[in-house]
């Protein structure tokens, strides 16, 4: 089974085959929300709220630095999507991405794609660095994919510096697509 990967607007397909599966503290994807909950909190993570599309949110400190953890659940109440943001310090966000580049390569294998550049008139070495990314003209973002021929066992995670200079982590699992889609047209639904 292929499936499609977006990063940086970029468009990805394939993916590989990977002894561990890709999923954040070894939640199974489709965890109901007690289960969910549960290995959360087994990460020393607390439960923080609900939100009125039923997403569920944790914070903590992981990779010590504190973190916001957002498990995205779809409309049957199961787990599809883990967001994990890193606040890093400023000065302190391109070696917390490279870090976690490396724990994830260590797991997961190569990176089905990386993306680590500045766009004109910004450079590596400018001492413009964190103002360039800022800006949306500095990119690092690092993706894997795992494809199996159990479409419930296909999954990605991709690690990024956001523009606000926090390294963020998304996982991925089957049922994501699908609820991106749900999402967006009841996002547009108005129109």
């Amino acid at each position: 089974m292929m499936r499609m990967l977006v990063v940086a607007g970029v468009v990805l397909v394939g993916g590989l085959r990977a002894q561990t599966p890709i999923r954040f503290a070894d939640i199974p994807w489709g965890s109901d929300a007690t289960t969910m909950t549960r290995l959360m909190l087994a990460q020393g993570l607390r439960f923080d709220s609900v939100t009125h599309d039923g997403d569920y949110h944790y914070s903590g400190t992981l990779a010590r630095f504190p973190a916001q953890v957002i498990g995205l659940m779809t409309p049957d109440a199961r787990l599809a999507k883990v967001f994990v943001n890193l606040l890093t310090p400023d000065p302190d966000c391109r070696q917390a991405y490279r870090d976690m580049k490396d724990v994830l390569g260590r797991k997961y294998g190569a990176p089905l794609l990386t993306l680590e550049r500045f766009d004109n008139p910004y450079y590596e070495g400018d001492g413009y660095e964190l103002s360039a990314i800022k800006l949306g003209k500095g990119h690092f973002s690092t993706a894997w994919e795992q494809v199996s021929d159990n479409s419930a066992d296909t999954a990605a995670v991709t690690v990024y510096i956001g523009r606000s200079l926090v390294v963020l982590l998304a996982y991925e699992g089957p049922r994501w697509n699908a609820e991106a889609e749900r999402r967006a047209a009841k996002g547009t639904k108005a129109f």
